[in-house]
């Protein structure tokens, strides 16, 4: 009936709503009910999500070699009178 998500785990995320229909007295004659089945918008956006983690790490470790980087450069600059343009 239903594709498994990639993970293969069998596990289905739905989305539903609610919504009462009231009789002609006032009173909730009739509740709809739609259920839908979001589990591919979510499986992609647990991906994205790790992708976004990835990428940040990723950024952190550049980050942390060009901190590294200028002091290299500033005592090379401050003791051995080395310039770089």
């Amino acid at each position: 009936m239903y594709d498994l998500p990639p993970d293969r785990s069998g596990i289905r995320y739905l989305e539903m709503m609610i919504t009462p229909i009231p009789h002609p007295d006032h009173a909730v004659g009739w509740i709809l009910v739609q259920i839908a089945d979001i589990t591919e918008r979510k499986v992609a956006e647990i991906a994205r999500i790790k992708q976004i983690r990835v990428i940040d790490e990723l950024i952190n470790q550049l980050d942390k070699r060009w901190i590294e980087s200028d002091k290299i450069l500033q005592y090379l600059q401050k003791h051995h009178h080395i310039r770089f343009r």
